[in-house]
């Protein structure tokens, strides 16, 4: 509890309030705030610009664990511009999740890269087409989500329960697996490349 007031307060002090991640803005906010963020880094140090990218990703994941405890599921949303529609999905880029309860948070598109996800609690998430390329996933609840053509790139799902998760189409190249419960999890089409399946063999396809 002391981290998250901790992450509440920095927030409010970097422009991030969080009465202004209202139902319907809160994605939008996560992608343009990060934008934002990256111009500006540009203009510091290496070593600085890093430490200020742990800091908003935690300020980002403050947020969205707030706006969860407060009935909020979908995190992805449509918007109508120009007479087109866009979906504008949360980036949250290396974000520390570990331990979260998620459960049925929907995630779709949602940059997800890098995340630390262990033992978090993902239950019947929607992560459809999310990235979440090298994100630690080991010992997480995945039960029933569905991660449907997601970019799982060199993702960490050791020991993971999968069981009876949708993975159709999804990117399990240099995945590592091993442990994990796969029971009814549907890999249709899914990638494999140099991936360590749960019994520890190497699988290509």
């Amino acid at each position: 509890m002391k981290s998250f007031q901790n992450s509440s307060a920095k927030s409010s002090q970097s422009g991030f309030t969080p009465g202004s991640f209202t139902q319907d803005g809160f994605a939008q906010e996560l992608l343009t705030q990060g934008d934002l963020a990256q111009a500006s880094l540009a203009q510091v140090g290496l070593a600085q610009a890093s430490l200020a990218q742990v800091g908003l990703a935690q300020e980002k994941a403050a947020l969205l664990l707030q706006e969860y405890a407060k009935g909020r599921r979908t995190f992805t949303r449509a918007v109508l511009r120009d007479g087109r529609l866009h979906i504008v999905a949360p980036n949250l880029e290396k974000a520390d999740l570990s331990r979260a309860c998620l459960f049925q948070i929907g995630l779709n598109r949602a940059n997800l890269q890098g995340c630390n996800f262990s033992r978090a609690q993902l239950r019947m998430a929607d992560l459809t087409e999310a990235n979440l390329g090298s994100a630690d996933l080991s010992s997480a609840d995945l039960c029933r989500a569905d991660l449907s053509h997601a970019t799982l790139r060199n993702a960490c799902l050791v020991a993971a329960n999968l069981s009876d998760a949708r993975l159709i189409g999804a990117d399990l190249s240099g995945a590592d697996l091993r442990n994990a419960n796969l029971t009814r999890a549907d890999l249709q089409d899914a990638i494999f490349a140099q991936t360590f399946m749960p019994d520890g063999t190497i699988r290509n396809s």
